[in-house]
């Protein structure tokens, strides 16, 4: 399958030729993907991905060793390198904490194979940021399995300044060494912000701690440090998420008048005591809803990439479309409910 499946692919464009990297096309279905030719590799990690994917990483369609090479095929992803963010200057606090919080799902899943894979080289050019938001992990050519009973890794590979102390020799790669790169990442992601932002500090401390001891455990562990600080909790309301006083205030003042609002809203006298309270409900409901949608919370506007967008006009659009959809939908529901009340 691995032979015929490469045989039928065909170079498109050249994505990084310096390290041999093209788009390709297969002749029988047209759809386009990513044709790899490593010098450096495992062929035991692209097997182990090829016969169990993994959420968030490339899918492994096909590989084969030939003449001291890996050439590998795998799925295409069509989004923006995360370095490339850091470098315009684009990201908020929200959109790094989504980010961080797929890697480390995605990490997490990796370590939880048989036997755990170590990726070894997290850095912003190997993470690719969809145009729903989401990060995908790529590139394994430095990953290895991790072995308890390895004293240290036989090749150094990884990338200065992302690599983990204990990379260059200093003992074996490890579950921890993943967290030390995603610490060093998360450290640049916040370091490109407009405003300064310290609420990641002690978590970008821990994570690269030159002993691996000292660093988070595991992934599911560093996801549980970013929720719980993650702008006063998972579930804070916006306006309570920074513990800004005036932003605060300003929540509480708003709640407070949707709250008033709504217990004196009616739109008929004649309607039953139920349907007035139906009606009441659905229009909190409503105007909690735009609020919700349009500062994003629990990520909501993840559901229409069009909120994601670079373009101001063009994010701005997508959370009024996302605010009618929601209100049309209360709206919708209660016409139906409220003839029975």
């Amino acid at each position: 399958m691995d032979e015929s499946f490469i045989s039928n692919c065909k170079a498109v464009a050249a994505i990084n030729p310096e390290h041999q990297v093209f788009l390709v096309q297969h002749q029988l279905t047209h759809r386009f993907y990513v044709l790899k030719i490593m010098d450096i590799f495992n062929a035991g990690i692209y097997r182990k991905l090829m016969e169990s994917p993994v959420e968030g990483t490339p899918r492994i369609m096909a590989c084969k060793e030939e003449n001291g090479k890996l050439i590998a095929v795998e799925e295409y992803f069509s989004g923006t390198p995360l370095s490339e963010r850091i470098a315009d200057g684009t990201l908020s606090e929200d959109e790094i904490s989504v980010i961080m919080r797929d890697l480390c799902g995605i990490i997490s899943r990796l370590h939880a194979m048989a036997p755990p894979v170590i990726h070894r080289d997290i850095k912003p050019s190997n993470i690719l940021i969809m145009p729903y938001g989401h990060a995908v992990l790529l590139d394994f050519n430095a990953a290895k399995f991790y072995s308890p009973d390895t004293q240290e890794d036989t090749t150094l590979l990884g990338t200065k300044g992302y690599a983990a102390p204990e990379q260059y020799g200093f003992g074996s790669s490890l579950p921890q060494t993943d967290i030390y790169a995603l610490g060093v990442v998360l450290k640049e992601m916040v370091s490109s912000l407009k405003k300064p932002s310290h609420r990641f500090d002690n978590i970008i401390n821990k994570c690269t701690q030159m002993n691996p001891k000292e660093r988070f455990s595991c992934a599911d562990d560093l996801l549980d440090a970013l929720d719980s600080r993650r702008r006063g909790g998972k579930y804070a309301l916006p306006g309570f998420r920074t513990h800004t006083p005036w932003k605060m205030a300003t929540a509480f003042f708003t709640y407070l008048f949707i709250a008033l609002a709504s217990v004196t809203f009616t739109t008929n006298e004649k309607l039953t005591s139920g349907q007035n309270i139906l009606e009441r409900v659905c229009f909190a409901l409503c105007c909690l809803s735009v609020v919700f949608i349009s500062f994003n919370y629990l990520d909501v506007q993840r559901f229409l990439p069009l909120c994601k967008s670079k373009r101001r006009l063009l994010k701005a659009a997508g959370i009024v479309i996302l605010d009618a959809a929601a209100v049309f939908l209360i709206v919708f529901i209660m016409t139906i409910v409220e003839p029975y009340l």
